[in-house]
């Protein structure tokens, strides 16, 4: 299972420092006016993250009959998220029974088609969330794995929505997983672990699922990218 770090730890700074490289600005479908970003990073952000346009801004899709622990956590969680500017509800969000051999708590679409939205599945058994079952579950670790499965899972969907493919996500982070299984691609899980690390706030902990010191640089990747969405 995986261990729990602070969000406040963080790797020295890589030698070589990652840009967005200027090739996004043509293939990404830019981001929304007014994105805030480092001084270094602006000349090649703005129009790099002109283009996205929430499908339902302003809008909840939380249902109003939420059943079962782990709906409810991932449910607040995806509103808090939304409240924040986040594009959650241009995200299918599905719960399903059980975990798969294939994943740990949660899946998400990488790659969608034009005029489609990324599926991500949370996994609703609260058994799931601790090896030896559900009486082994310890309710506040359980809030933190369903809290950053939900952020993690986001970090994926927020690549397919703005058609991020390998290329595009190795010129935004450094890969340095500390944690990597045979069917992972490290690439795509140095990223959502950014987004995950990023979107955890100062005095909560995440559950680390490959990467316990994110580096900086993936880290202002990340900030960048989620200032496309949160920026107004």
């Amino acid at each position: 299972m995986p261990s729990a770090t602070p969000r406040h730890r963080r790797r020295p700074t890589h030698p070589r420092r990652r840009m967005v490289a200027a090739a996004l600005v043509l293939t990404l479908p830019a981001v929304l006016a007014g994105s805030a970003a480092s001084a270094d990073q602006v000349a090649t952000a703005a129009p790099l993250l002109a283009a996205y346009s929430p499908v339902t801004p302003g809008t909840s899709c939380v249902p109003g009959d939420v059943a079962g622990v782990v709906n409810a956590i991932a449910w607040a969680e995806i509103e808090r998220l939304g409240e924040a500017g986040l594009p959650v509800c241009d995200v299918e969000w599905r719960f399903v029974a059980e975990r798969d051999e294939w994943w740990w708590w949660g899946f998400a679409d990488a790659h969608v088609a034009p005029g489609e939205v990324p599926d991500v599945w949370i996994v609703e058994d609260v058994a799931a969330y601790a090896d030896e079952g559900v009486d082994a579950v310890d309710g506040d670790l359980l809030e933190q794995h369903v809290r950053t499965t939900v952020r993690h899972e986001l970090g994926h969907a927020l690549g397919a929505l703005l058609d991020l493919d390998d290329g595009n996500l190795a010129d935004l982070v450094v890969v340095e997983l500390e944690h990597e299984g045979p069917d992972t691609t490290p690439v795509r899980e140095a990223f959502a672990e950014a987004i995950a690390a990023a979107l955890t706030p100062a005095n909560e902990t995440r559950t680390v699922f490959y990467d316990e010191d994110v580096p900086e640089e993936n880290l202002d990747a990340a900030e960048l990218v989620l200032d496309a969405f949160m920026t107004d």
